[in-house]
């Protein structure tokens, strides 16, 4: 059975969580569950979700999201404030109200000004990355005269712990929407990725041959376990390539574009065939496919196809059964001819045809 996709949204305020409950709820492919945090708290509670597996991808907002995103290693998808939002904001507000502050986490939400103009507001856009930068935001606002505040839960409470009106901008339900197929559809892209990596190891593990692939640092991001016996697993991936792998002359050749033809070298007491083929992006040197083979396989597998090519070549089209006689002569020949069958020798048949 499929396992359920899981979602996590860490939501900075709690509508937010309600319009992913909301949209996950009939959603038999996923696993959805939503915490409320932010900052500190959050990247811990992503922290912990990680190590125990909660979550294949995490949802949340602003810097809260920065600091989920710098605290692990699962994907994290932003949910914006789009300009839309910041309308459903604004729209309510008493007519006396002709000067606010938009505290933010992006450096610039599109179309604010545009919004400014059409509501015939003065609106000031503060960024921040951290609390300590929202608090700074309000009291700059305040001192500058500003007496309305617009951004999220924490903008509003040191808004209000000032005397001073603050408005909470809210992701609406298109941007949760939009997030959760972003965060599906990023999914489906590693879950590719992933297969193609698996499937693609499959692939060299079950060669014959030893492949080493090293990239531009001559760093091995690939080798088969034929290979890792040949170099007596002296190197891990991520290593760098010595010269038993690829010496210096060849090293230099593939950088030009050059493949290297096959050649022939001692390892471990046989003698194996080498091959360097350069790797290519856009014209780019990006690194170096090794490959090593065993010559006498090579040999015995040549002379395999050779006897089997040999054996096709005089391959029967018709047997004795297929010859109806009734003259003696014909039937004395047939008896012989089935003696003559059971040898290996070559045998001369003359005649006129």
């Amino acid at each position: 059975m499929k396992r359920k996709t899981r979602l996590a949204l860490i939501a900075t305020y709690p509508t937010m969580a309600e319009i992913f409950v909301d949209i996950t709820k009939n959603r038999p492919d996923l696993e959805a569950r939503s915490i409320y945090a932010s900052f500190d708290r959050a990247a811990q509670i992503a922290g912990e979700m990680e190590r125990s597996g909660e979550a294949d991808v995490i949802l949340s907002r602003g810097a809260t999201a920065a600091q989920i995103q710098s605290a692990v290693d699962l994907p994290v998808i932003f949910i914006p404030i789009t300009p839309f939002d910041v309308i459903q904001v604004v729209r309510r507000f008493d007519p006396s109200v002709r000067r606010i502050a938009l505290i933010h986490y992006m450096k610039h939400v599109p179309g604010v000004q545009e919004i400014a103009k059409m509501y015939k507001l003065e609106i000031a856009e503060y960024s921040f990355f951290s609390q300590q930068d929202i608090e700074a935001a309000v009291y700059d606002a305040y001192r500058k005269g500003i007496r309305t505040i617009v951004g999220g839960e924490v903008s509003v409470r040191v808004a209000k712990s000032m005397g001073i009106q603050g408005f909470q901008v809210s992701a609406g339900r298109e941007a949760v929407e939009r997030a959760v197929e972003e965060a599906l559809t990023l999914l489906a892209e590693k879950r590719k990725e992933r297969n193609k990596a698996v499937q693609m190891k499959a692939a060299y593990d079950s060669l014959k041959e030893g492949i080493v692939v090293i990239d531009e640092e001559k760093r091995i991001v690939v080798m088969n376990p034929v290979a890792e016996e040949l170099l007596d697993r002296k190197y891990k991936l991520g290593d760098r390539a010595g010269a038993d792998v690829i010496s210096d002359r060849y090293w230099q050749q593939c950088q030009a574009g050059k493949e290297c033809t096959v050649y022939l070298r001692k390892i471990k007491k046989a003698t194996y065939g080498v091959a360097h083929t350069p790797v290519t992006r856009k014209n780019r040197f990006i690194g170096v496919v090794t490959r090593i083979e065993d010559v006498t396989r090579t040999q015995e597998l040549e002379q395999r196809i050779r006897n089997e090519m040999h054996l096709k070549g005089f391959a029967a089209k018709y047997r004795f059964e297929d010859i109806v006689t009734g003259d003696p002569a014909m039937k004395r020949l047939l008896t012989q001819a089935r003696v003559y069958a059971r040898t290996d020798s070559s045998v001369l048949i003359e005649g006129e045809s």
